[in-house]
């Protein structure tokens, strides 16, 4: 029951592209689009390609990782944790038996040891490194949960001071020109303001007696 390195090719500690079907929408006449599903590329930011390989011929193994805060692309504003590999170029492999196999599988580039000799890894070492991994996970944890709080305040405060510059722009009896939602392009008169900070309006053309509520920032004022 021994751990061993083994050395990785370039590229195979990062995550593994998978791909997702997902079902089209439905045309006007409620068919579904082209084929009525699409192939969606992703990636498993837990699994990288070569402990996938390992995985799929059965080898236990163990990639030391750090985890860092970086920021989402896709969501703006928003901090999401990182996993990278601790010792690029390895990955521990426990009680192996069939070493031309484990030689074989995608992302293997080799196995340490000395004249041929798998060398033999300390489960002291092991331990040690994921201890370390712990550690970096609990000190992310906590960063990312700080930086999308102040982000969330951030974002808070620049609605609070948005919605009083509407409050002093907009007051009843303005007449206003919806830029979107379902009265688009239509004028209306400002009424006041509801319970959920947006602005209530008689749209043009509807009944005097009924009103529409539209967010501050879907309307611009006219002449």
């Amino acid at each position: 029951m021994t751990w061993y390195a083994i050395r990785t090719a370039a590229g195979a500690q990062m995550p593994r592209r998978e791909y997702e079907v997902e079902t089209t929408a439905l045309n006007e006449a409620g068919r579904p689009r082209g084929k009525g599903y699409r192939i969606v590329p992703s990636l498993n930011p837990k699994m990288s390609a070569v402990e996938r390989a390992l995985n799929d011929i059965g080898v236990q193994h163990y990639m030391p990782a750090e985890f860092k805060v970086i920021r989402n692309r896709k969501k703006t504003g928003t901090y999401e944790l990182r996993r990278f590999a601790l010792l690029p170029g390895y990955v521990f492999v426990y009680n192996v038996t069939d070493w031309l196999t484990l030689r074989e599988a995608p992302g293997v580039a080799g196995i340490v040891g000395i004249d041929g000799v798998p060398l033999k890894i300390s489960i002291v070492d092991i331990i040690a490194l994921r201890t370390f991994e712990a550690k970096s996970q609990a000190k992310a944890d906590k960063e990312v949960v700080v930086m999308n709080s102040a982000v969330k305040a951030e974002a808070v405060k620049g609605a609070q001071k948005a919605l009083s510059l509407a409050k002093r722009r907009f007051s009843a009896g303005q007449r206003v020109k919806i830029l979107w939602g379902s009265a688009a392009g239509r004028e209306a008169t400002i009424t006041g303001w509801d319970d959920r900070q947006q602005l209530k309006a008689i749209v043009d053309g509807l009944d005097a007696a009924d009103t529409v509520s539209v967010a501050f920032d879907a309307v611009k004022l006219v002449a």
